[in-house]
């Protein structure tokens, strides 16, 4: 009997866990190195393979006169940090750029706002984006190519912030289930290859939000300045990170009631400097320090003839005198985004069409874009949440970041319900979604037994869908609609613009209409920024927007436009021939 009793040594025992956790950390290292180098692999596929989009044009336009003029008052509605970044390779060796002249008096029909009494408002970085592709368009995809590449890195970036702060908050598992639900999210996939600015401040402030959390833990001078200048650089990326700064004043305050130390309140002093100076730099700190009585604002100018005739709007307001921290473009971007928000833009969403948004169209977008994966693991992980939350026999432990990503989570469903002015953009959402996924592989981080253990699996089992319906799709993720929503075939009666087609299927309709000759006499109805272009930029035929002599037999139509053209779709036949990539339907028409 007793031959059959062995005993272990307590040092070989801690040696063999020690293996074990080592051999899993191991592991969980080669998956996130996996997921990174396959999602830089499909950003570049689709940074190759996809067509400018409409606010490409302008980007890379905007982006190349600030280079080379230091110019930021076109695309002002963001800041230059993105553009700039994307266009550090356009700026060099492209022959016949110094002799490139955009013609003003071609782009007066073509921008919104071009009337005299409108003239403060109007956007010509778009048309003269237009011509400068329509000029050189094989040089322009080349340069775009290179800065999409250059941008790509900030949703890299936020995969590695993700499996990092999600490890050290939940475990290994719960970093790498979040990382790999960001990395092949489709709209990260497509949006995150693009010279825009929505995944990149996704990122920033994922990233600027960990250190923050890093500098309330340790109070080390090192963690202020790199929390400092890194919110400096998270607030160029774009104006929605501005929801960063009362979210860290409020919880540095409430940290401040704990610590009581007066050089917790220098480090925050200090940080602020080092983010406003990040932030005055590319700006050139022009019109920092000036009274904010005196900015005039671009709409101020509608009231009159030119920007002069009337005079600022704050000039007689008590706060008037004080010097503005930022320059004065950052202020003015600020104003044109909000005058965006009070005219409106014509916006589509559950087959209604306005000029007003509706608080509830960033949540129906989520609902009908998310993988229905993606959608299954944040409804378990929420009705975990509420089960937990109702029973009174389970403890919670609740650390500091877990509340300031939640506070941010709810932060930017509150602002994009509120800012409503326009249901056009899907993509305004982006930023929600590092902070979502966080929460969502919460449960991942408790004992897996009994319910847990099913949520766990169920959060697990979506992330995986996520990732298969992704590389199904591949590389139409842009027009991608989930399962629930009733596929992409559908997605035009849900949305359109950014989130249907959005202009990056030119190259692979021109392939696509060049592989087909029967289809013949043929027309494309392209979404409206397309119109502005020549098809033959793309490789198309020149005459395909405008029929000549008899009307066309075949018809490719956008899905924007058919979203937007009830008329137009009442004169098309029900069914379409077939489908084109995600974005174009072919029909069959009678002469």
């Amino acid at each position: 009997m007793l031959e059959r009793i062995s005993l272990t040594d307590p040092l070989e025992q801690s040696e063999r866990v020690k293996g074990e956790a080592t051999h899993r950390s191991r592991r969980y290292r080669w998956g996130i190195s996996l997921v990174i180098s396959i999602q830089f692999a499909l950003l570049c596929w689709h940074a190759f393979r996809s067509s400018p989009v409409a606010d490409e044009y302008g980007h890379l336009y905007a982006g190349i006169q600030y280079w080379r003029q230091g110019e930021t008052e076109l695309f002002c509605v963001n800041p230059p940090l993105v553009r700039a970044l994307g266009s550090v390779f356009a700026v060099s060796h492209w022959p016949g750029l110094d002799d490139f002249r955009p013609d003003y008096a071609a782009a007066l029909h073509l921008v919104p706002g071009s009337r005299v009494e409108e003239r403060p408002t109007a956007r010509w970085e778009w048309p003269f984006g237009c011509q400068l592709f329509n000029a050189f368009p094989d040089i322009f995809r080349q340069r775009l190519f290179l800065g999409r590449m250059l941008v790509s890195l900030f949703a890299v970036s936020a995969t590695v912030m993700l499996y990092h702060w999600g490890a050290r908050l939940f475990g290994a598992a719960a970093g790498l289930t979040a990382a790999a639900c960001w990395a092949f999210q489709p709209e990260v996939l497509s949006h995150g290859s693009l010279i825009t600015n929505d995944i990149a401040v996704a990122a920033a402030m994922i990233i600027s939000c960990y250190f923050f959390c890093q500098w309330m833990s340790s109070r080390r001078w090192k963690e202020a300045l790199i929390g400092g200048v890194l919110l400096g650089i998270c607030t160029l990326c774009k104006f929605t990170s501005l929801l960063l700064w009362p979210i860290f004043l409020g919880f540095a305050i409430w940290r401040f009631t704990q610590v009581r130390s007066p050089v917790f309140v220098v480090q925050a002093m200090t940080a602020v400097a080092m983010s406003l100076i990040i932030v005055g730099i590319p700006y050139g700190f022009d019109g920092v320090g000036k009274p904010l009585g005196e900015i005039q604002f671009l709409s101020d100018g509608l009231a009159g003839d030119t920007a002069t005739d009337i005079p600022p709007r704050y000039r007689d307001r008590w706060f008037a005198g004080i010097p503005s921290p930022v320059p004065e473009h950052f202020v003015i971007g600020m104003d044109r985004q909000q005058y965006d928000f009070q005219v409106g833009l014509r916006g589509f969403a559950a087959g209604q069409s306005g000029r007003e948004g509706w608080w509830w169209f960033y949540l129906y977008a989520m609902l009908v874009k998310l993988p229905t994966g993606t959608l299954i693991a944040v409804f378990a992980s929420l009705l975990f949440g509420i089960w937990r939350l109702l029973d009174r026999t389970q403890s919670w432990n609740v650390r500091f970041e877990h509340s300031l990503i939640a506070c941010v989570a709810v932060g930017m469903i509150e602002i994009t319900a509120y800012k409503s002015g326009f249901a056009r953009q899907h993509r305004y959402i982006f930023p929600l979604y590092p902070f979502l996924f966080l929460l969502v592989v919460a449960p991942l981080a408790l004992p897996s037994a009994g319910m847990t253990r099913w949520v766990q699996w169920t959060i697990k089992a979506g992330v995986v869908f996520t990732v298969m319906a992704s590389l199904a799709i591949a590389p139409h993720w842009m027009g991608a609609f989930n399962a629930l929503s009733g596929g992409t075939d559908r997605g035009h009666f849900h949305l359109h613009n950014d989130a249907s087609d959005w202009g990056q299927d030119c190259y692979f309709l021109a392939d696509w209409i060049a592989s087909h000759p029967d289809y013949r006499p043929l027309q494309w109805h392209p979404s409206d920024p397309m119109r502005y272009l020549q098809p033959e930029a793309f490789g198309m035929p020149a005459d395909i927007l405008q029929p000549k002599g008899a009307d066309r037999k075949w018809m490719i139509v956008s899905k924007s436009l058919l979203s937007l053209n009830q008329g137009l779709r009442d004169s098309l036949p029900t069914t379409p021939v077939e489908a084109i990539g995600a974005t174009h339907f072919l029909y069959q028409v009678e002469p």
